[in-house]
């Protein structure tokens, strides 16, 4: 069934159960994200170097990796691709 979400679907289950994050991001669990990207059009492979799952958390995620907080209007938060970041606006500072 998850096979037929999107990644950011999957992000929400990760967030919303303990049981759904310790098996979503299980390394098992790879091709459950890679056919969950392979449904979103145009979306690019994945690199080679990150996982699916960390893949998923770049592109679709909103939370901060270097605070841990959710991006907001007031601090919003950046990718920063070559370095595999997502960071907000106080910790890039």
């Amino acid at each position: 069934i998850c096979s037929y979400l999107r990644p950011a679907d999957l992000l929400h289950l990760v967030q919303s159960s303990k049981i759904f994050a310790i098996f979503l991001l299980a390394q098992a669990s790879a091709p459950i994200w890679r056919y969950a990207r392979l449904n979103v059009e145009d979306l690019p492979e994945c690199p080679v170097d990150i996982t699916e799952q960390r893949y998923a958390c770049l592109i679709f995620g909103h939370y901060c990796q270097g605070c841990g907080k959710m991006g907001s209007p007031a601090n919003k938060t950046t990718l920063a691709w070559q370095i595999r970041r997502r960071w907000c606006e106080r910790c890039r500072k």
